[in-house]
Parts: structure tokens; sequence; C-alpha cells
């Protein structure tokens, strides 16, 4: 089923059950796949709209850190329900072991700077894994060591 129509059809069930706050979950959500329609001027393929509620998925994340930062653990906590029912509409990450054999196979081809590796992982990978992850994997992979900030 495409994700709009499904978080049309959970709208309707959860305004009857009365769940408020996942009711303005899915009303962001609507709003969001909406307006990225709107830009697009043409309807969304099921990709571009997982690709949308992954960035919603991470400015849930990234809100919740600095809500948390700030002392607002109320509003952090919100964030956090909220990217806790987005997960149940985007399809799971593949394993590290999985991102580690997909960079390993890029290092093979001859790639051997970050930028390279990650251009060529995140292009085989199509999102299915976080960026920071595969990252953090390929700089492993490549002996890069972390620099403290």
């Amino acid at each position: 089923m495409e994700t709009a129509a499904r978080f049309r059809e959970e709208l309707i069930v959860s305004l009857k059950k009365g769940d408020h706050a996942r009711v303005d979950f899915l009303r962001l959500m609507i709003a969001s796949l909406h307006n990225a329609e709107i830009e697009k001027r043409n309807p969304l393929s099921e990709e571009e709209s997982i690709a949308i509620l992954r960035k919603e998925a991470k400015r849930r994340k990234e809100a919740s850190v600095m809500f948390h930062a700030g002392g607002r653990d109320d509003l952090a906590r919100k964030e956090q329900d909220e990217l806790l029912m987005l997960k149940d509409y985007l399809p799971s990450e593949i394993e590290a072991g999985e991102v580690e054999r997909v960079v390993r196979g890029v290092m093979a081809q001859g790639a051997s700077e970050l930028p390279v590796v990650m251009r060529e992982a995140m292009k085989i990978l199509k999102g299915a894994a976080d960026g920071k992850v595969v990252q953090e994997i390929a700089k492993r992979a490549l002996g890069i060591e972390k620099s403290s900030p």
C-alpha cells in the first residue's frame, strides 16, 4: 500500500480511537508528503516517500537531542515518541555486517578515499542504512581514526 494512503487510513482509525498524539503525528506526515509532492509537481514514488520519512526521522532525532540538551525533556520525549511511531512506517535498516560487506566491495573496486567510498556505498544501499553508520564503517575499513572535536 502506498505510504500516503496508509497514513490517511490510519488517521481515520486514530481519530475514531481518540489517540490525539498519533493523530497529530499522522497529520504532520501527511502534510510533509503533500508538501514534497507540491514541490516536485508530480506524485511521489514509494522510494521518494520513504526518503522523506527518513528525513523526518533524522529531524526527530536531532530535535530530541537539542531539546534534551536545552533541558526540555518534555519536548525531547515528544520527539522520541514521534520517532518511534515513524519507525513503524520505515523499512528496517540493514545490519552493520551487511554495510561492512558493501563498503569492502566498494573498496575492492578501487575506491580508496572516504568520499568516494561513501558515495558508492550509499548508491548501493539506497538509504537502507544510516549515513553515520556507513561513515563509521568506511572510516574503520580505510584505517582512518576518529578526530576528537
